[in-house]
């Protein structure tokens, strides 16, 4: 299971990249990683399956589940006037410790679910 830990946990290592280095590398994985599920590369559900995310602190992914149908309500009450930024930022106060690729995937699959292309 890929474990990542929070830049702010990184910030008290003394590891051999800088805080800049680590959040470079982390921008080129997501990246190629989004690079890879768009050109049908990789599998979101493959993706998905490979990863757990704050299980422990947020009761699993029936929990994670409710958050991006709640994130979904909210963009949907906003008719799509609703950053990226602004729906990450809701999900990691509904699941903390969910990352931005994270809820980029899981709106990515919620729209080709509802076939909805904005």
């Amino acid at each position: 299971m890929l474990q990542r830990t929070p830049f702010s946990d990184l910030d008290e290592l003394n590891g051999i990249w800088s805080r800049e280095e680590l959040e470079d590398m982390d921008c080129r994985f997501t990246t190629a990683i989004s690079r890879a599920l768009s050109s049908g590369h990789e599998s979101p559900v493959a993706a998905a399956a490979t990863i757990q995310v704050g299980v422990a602190r947020n009761g699993g992914g029936a929990a994670i589940e409710r958050a991006f149908e709640s994130a979904w309500d909210l963009m949907v009450a906003r008719r799509g006037n609703v950053s990226a930024a602004e729906i990450t930022a809701f999900m990691q106060t509904l699941c903390p410790g969910i990352s931005s690729a994270h809820v980029r995937l899981g709106f990515a699959q919620k729209f080709r679910e509802r076939g909805v292309t904005w």
